[in-house]
């Protein structure tokens, strides 16, 4: 799937057919969506409102120190 490779392959194969299997289709796939997801992590982290970050900050603090309506959760 590399253009580089593809490029090379019709060079000095050019009547060759060019495949790609499922497994590195999905991988690709499931690579761009990490990348992408940890790209809008890293955008909103820290932020008034963000839930991913609330709660590893709730689990991060000492539970004596919680006030008592939050720890229930």
């Amino acid at each position: 799937m590399s253009v580089s490779y593809a490029a090379a392959v019709r060079a000095v194969l050019p009547h060759a057919v060019i495949v790609a299997d499922h497994f590195h289709v999905v991988q690709l796939a499931n690579r761009a969506l990490t990348e992408r997801r940890r790209r809008l992590t890293w955008k909103r982290r820290g932020r008034k409102g963000d839930p991913g970050w609330d709660a590893r900050r709730l689990l991060l603090r000492n539970a004596k120190d919680l006030p008592e309506a939050k720890r229930h959760k």
